[in-house]
């Protein structure tokens, strides 16, 4: 059977489907107002669907009544789920703002179609841009056209809360923490009547009240003869009048009908979402106050206010209660990180700790889940390496500096000056007489502050008694090495042609230091045991001694008397004649300069696994082939566009092989015989 051809739909075509789809919402709209039997139907789903607005809430129910949990194509793939084959999507309105600009004639434009000048001229701020509210007809899936079990939806999607009873465990504390959340987002009280600032005592047979003075002061009022569960619809109730009918607000000039719509009506949607069935009770009270929904002023209006009121109330509460539901069951760094990565949106059933993306993303969409990566990060690295997270003292990591946790005092003197104009992040950890290990992290630019303990103070990102703490850690390692209570100093052979250095970063190994001896083909060297621990995995090291039969951990031993050895540590040594430089055909080439600034950009840079020429497979390959000439050097590493000691041919190469023009991106190569000082500027953090 010949397959069908694709038609892409007109301009004229998508307007008219949004056009019958924004009408057929409205009308279903009108109708699930008309009596009580639909509003509660309506009111269910709304329920289940809190985070769609509510034209897309008729959408779906309209054409796919029952829907349970749905989401796009696209999403339940990323999920690791698939659209069971032959399923038709349900429509949806999708929102998809339009950046537009004016020109130098006055035509508005698209983005999209700007020339490549107006874009240069828009990149420098010359021609500005503004956004404009669009929509298109999108597509989304239920769970039942899927092949995702309906029991996994918890975890499907982590950042909602589903099968809550409010009988079971500690559901209904919890409840009530998630309502004072919202309550603290509004910036207003919920107290018993007979706590009223505003001086109303007494409220009679009424359950609550939301009262607004002239001063501009509000506060909600609960009655005393409240039971527990009632206080709970109660307090939504009247914190939907807060939210959305405070003087000043649009919805404030409804008439009390509508108010008392809106308000009862999100009440119930928010109760029956957390296993409260209030229909009873609530769906008669909508009844009497709207006549069956004749007395309901601007209907979608009206809706989609209960709809944003509901949303906001559920989305804060989910945390509140996940975040409380968290504590019930300890669990290990691992855990808690998959955790953050689930619900956040990270579909992997494993951790992405070097996933640069995922922590830009966190950063921006949710600060607080990102201090958390943050610390839960190291600590988890160090419960690998040791086996359990205990200290004796406070301890401070730095990421992307030091290898792990150690003495607070001795990492805040570590100088971060070979660093400057970049981030500096670290993770603090301080054991307490209860057993119990705080924990928590910062970020600051770094000449920003003089190191982590000024930027711990100034922002006060601890108690007085911990800061404290960290102080006399501070001070304390100042005293032992004013007194001179260092570790002892290192020592090195005299005769400078005996001194073992590090194959990668030159510097010099001292007696008793531990290295690691490699031996591949004919050639070996020594890698200090910073270098090793960075370059290679545990998987990649067993790797690499299946394939090698030397390459071991030692201690050095000079086999040196001592009146041939000396304190004075030599200079690293640095084959000067070697530069290596990246060029892929994109940019300018850019000068990276020896195997040691290769590999000190590589410990710095923000995106380790994923930059083809800043990884750890190419520091493994650099190792072996560091000494090779130039031709076969840039051979091995052409993949990932290193060239060593290149001339402008070399460059020029590179544009011929990727079919570009040969002399492209090398001007300035060109003019200073391809010598390019530009270096990269390296970070220090594993995202910006």
């Amino acid at each position: 059977m010949a397959k069908k051809n694709y038609s892409r739909k007109t301009s004229e075509e998508r307007k008219a489907e949004i056009k019958e789809l924004s009408a057929s919402a409205l009308e279903k709209i009108e109708k699930y107002t008309k009596s009580e039997e639909s509003l509660k139907e309506f009111a269910d789903f709304m329920a289940r669907f809190y985070h769609y607005s509510a034209r897309n809430n008729t959408l779906i129910q309209n054409q796919f009544e029952g829907a349970l949990a749905v989401a796009s194509f696209k999403d339940w793939k990323e999920k690791g789920y698939a659209v069971n084959k032959g399923e038709k999507g349900i429509k949806i309105l999708s929102f998809t703002p339009i950046t537009r600009f004016k020109n130098k004639n006055g035509e508005v434009k698209q983005l999209l179609y700007a020339t490549k000048e107006e874009k240069e001229q828009i990149k420098k701020g010359e021609i500005k841009t503004y956004k404009t509210s669009a929509f298109k007809v999108g597509h989304v899936f239920d769970v039942s056209q899927t092949n995702a079990p309906v029991e996994d939806l918890p975890k499907i999607f982590p950042n909602r809360v589903y099968n809550f009873e409010i009988e079971e465990g500690n559901n209904a504390v919890y409840l009530k923490k998630g309502i004072d959340a919202v309550a603290k987002e509004l910036n207003i009280e919920i107290k018993d009547m007979k706590d009223s600032k505003l001086g109303m005592k007494e409220i009679g047979s009424a359950r609550g009240v939301y009262v607004q003075a002239l001063s501009g002061q509000s506060e909600i009022l609960l009655n005393s003869r409240n039971t527990e569960t009632q206080n709970l619809a109660t307090s939504i109730h009247e914190l939907a009048h807060t939210r959305l009918h405070r003087i000043g607000n649009e919805d404030a000039n409804f008439d009390k009908a509508t108010k008392e719509f809106q308000a009862e009506l999100t009440s119930y949607i928010v109760c029956k979402h957390y296993g409260m069935d209030t229909s009873e009770k609530a769906i008669p009270y909508i009844a009497n106050w709207t006549q069956n929904g004749q007395k309901i002023e601007d209907k979608q209006r009206a809706l989609e206010g209960v709809h944003a009121s509901a949303k906001q109330f559920i989305e804060v509460m989910d945390s509140v209660i996940t975040k409380e539901r968290e504590k019930e069951i300890p669990l290990n760094y691992q855990e808690k990180l998959e955790l953050i990565q689930k619900n956040n949106g990270l579909g992997s059933n494993s951790l992405e700790l070097e996933n640069t993306e995922f922590w830009r993303k966190l950063e921006t969409s949710n600060p607080e889940d990102y201090k958390k990566y943050l610390t839960y990060k190291p600590l988890y690295e160090h419960e690998n390496k040791h086996g359990e997270v205990k200290f004796e003292e406070p301890t401070l990591y730095i990421h992307g500096v030091t290898n792990d946790f150690d003495s607070f005092g001795k990492v805040n003197e570590i100088n971060l000056q070979p660093y400057k104009y970049a981030d500096v992040t670290y993770t603090v950890a301080i054991p307490h007489e209860n057993g119990q290990l705080e924990s928590f992290s910062g970020k600051y630019y770094s000449n920003e502050y003089d190191h982590p303990l000024h930027h711990i103070k100034k922002h006060e990102l601890s108690s007085k008694d911990a800061i404290g703490r960290l102080e006399k850690s501070w001070n304390d390692h100042l005293i032992e090495k004013e007194q001179g209570n260092k570790k002892e100093e290192g020592l090195y052979p005299k005769n400078k042609e005996d001194i073992l250095y590090c194959h990668v970063t030159g510097k010099p190994i001292a007696q008793d230091e531990g290295y690691y001896h490699v031996e591949i083909w004919n050639d070996s060297f020594a890698l200090s045991e910073e270098v090793k621990e960075t370059i290679y995995s545990d998987k990649d090291w067993d790797e690499l001694k299946k394939r090698q039969d030397n390459a071991y951990f030692k201690i050095c031993d000079y086999e040196a008397n001592d009146g041939d050895l000396t304190k004075t540590e030599p200079k690293p040594f640095s084959n000067h004649k070697d530069v290596i430089y990246h060029y892929d055909g994109t940019k300018e080439p850019e000068k990276l300069g020896s195997i040691a600034d290769v590999y000190n950009l590589y410990k710095q840079s923000n995106d380790k696994e994923n930059n083809s020429y800043l990884s750890r497979q190419t520091l493994q390959d650099l190792v072996i082939i560091k000494e090779d000439k130039e031709e076969m050097f840039n051979m091995l590493m052409e993949e990932s566009g290193l060239i060593k000691n290149p001339t402008v041919k070399d460059f020029q190469k590179v544009n011929e092989k990727l079919g570009i023009d040969k002399d492209l991106n090398l001007e300035n190569a060109k003019e200073k015989k391809g010598i390019i000082k530009k270096m990269q500027m390296a970070q220090l953090t594993p995202e910006r």
